[in-house]
Order: structure tokens, then C-alpha cells, then sequence
């Protein structure tokens, strides 16, 4: 996963073996635009066969990195329902580490 990234001391980055039990916060980890005012124009096939992005869901933390920032931001894996929750996807992503809370079964490995 680093291999072209050449490691310093102390480290800015850090593979989670085994991947640690997460909680995502989706409007966070995958910021959207919401329509706050007015009527919603999008059609219903898509509100409702579209990806809820909203919400916590479950997911495993893989990795951390360092930004320039200081800030870490987290790899991990979650699956993302449709709003009928008829379909669903597994995503693997970046994002920053306030999108994330442990769940109480996390062995300790996170950051």
C-alpha cells in the first residue's frame, strides 16, 4: 500500500493489522450537496434507488497517513445502501479521521 511513499521517523503513515471495527459517518466521510431550500427537483427513481450517504454505518479501518496538515486520515471499508435498501456497494476510501468513532468491539488498534 506505501510502497511508494519512503517512511521517516517518526512515521506519517501505519497499516492496521487486522483491520479495526469502525463506525463511518457518511456526510462526513463523502460530503454531498443537499438541497436545503426549496422543492427537490431530483426525480423519485433516483431518491430512491440512489446511495443514502447520510448517517453511521459500520466499516473496517485499514490504514492511517498523515496529511501535510498534521491531520491523519483514514483507509476503510464500508458498505453503502440505496435509500430503498435494494441494493448496496462496497466502498474502499480515504477520509478524514473525524468521519470515524470506534465501535466497542475495537481491539485497539486505531490511532
Amino acid at each position: 500500500m506505501f510502497e511508494h511513499w519512503p517512511d521517516v521517523t517518526p512515521s506519517l503513515r501505519r497499516e492496521v493489522h487486522p483491520p479495526t471495527p469502525v463506525y463511518i459517518d457518511l456526510g462526513t466521510a463523502i460530503p454531498t450537496h443537499s438541497h436545503a431550500f426549496g422543492a427537490n427537483e431530483t426525480p423519485l427513481r433516483v431518491r430512491a434507488g440512489g446511495l443514502e450517504l447520510t448517517g453511521q454505518v459500520p466499516g473496517l479501518l485499514h490504514a492511517w497517513a498523515r496529511s501535510r496538515d498534521g491531520d491523519w486520515i483514514a483507509l476503510v471499508t464500508m458498505t453503502v445502501r440505496t435509500s430503498n435498501r435494494q441494493g448496496s456497494m462496497e466502498i474502499q476510501q480515504w477520509c478524514s479521521q473525524r468521519a470515524l468513532t470506534q465501535r466497542p468491539e475495537d481491539n485497539g488498534n486505531g490511532v
